[in-house]
């Protein structure tokens, strides 16, 4: 299912309670330039357990996608993260 599936399907309050204050922080540090798990961790105050579980979410919801280990924005992430916290990236 792609992003514009999902956004017919899901509003973006929806999309910000699936994903809480952590998914919300990890795609933010990913907009930031945070590539990889260890990048998260050592920037963010985000487990390792956690990453498990919300690095799939952002990416099934087609806020991010992973290409060679590497994570990376999509123009849907940023539409997203615009609407959650008012940030323009």
């Amino acid at each position: 299912m792609g992003p514009s599936e999902l956004e017919k399907r899901l509003d973006i309050s929806t999309i910000g309670y699936l994903l809480g204050e952590l998914g919300i922080e990890i795609l933010t540090l990913i907009f930031q330039g945070c590539q990889t798990n260890a990048d998260i961790t050592r920037l963010g105050t985000i487990s390792k357990s956690c990453l498990a579980v919300k690095i799939p979410l952002l990416s099934t919801l087609g806020l991010i996608r992973i290409e060679k280990g590497r994570y990376l924005k999509t123009q849907y992430g940023s539409k997203v993260l615009k609407e959650l916290v008012g940030w323009n990236v």
